[in-house]
């Protein structure tokens, strides 16, 4: 299947799935080296000053922290 598959526009890539979470890591870093990288420049945002004073935020429910 490889060889019948396998071409230069969309090759076939093994990775060793025999530790799963090296294998995950082996698999992301494949993909993200092949997503192109294109460095735009930063552009200068300006940002308007606020229309009247800052507010104090008021928030009444459950807090719930992730991880």
């Amino acid at each position: 299947m490889f060889a019948a598959t396998h071409s230069k526009h969309a090759p076939w890539v093994a990775v060793n799935f025999n530790d799963q979470k090296t294998g995950r890591l082996t698999l992301i870093r494949h993909l993200l080296d092949h997503v192109p990288d294109p460095r735009l420049p930063d552009d200068v945002i300006e940002l308007p000053p606020l229309a009247g004073r800052a507010q104090k935020e008021r928030f009444k429910g459950e807090v719930k922290l992730l991880g």
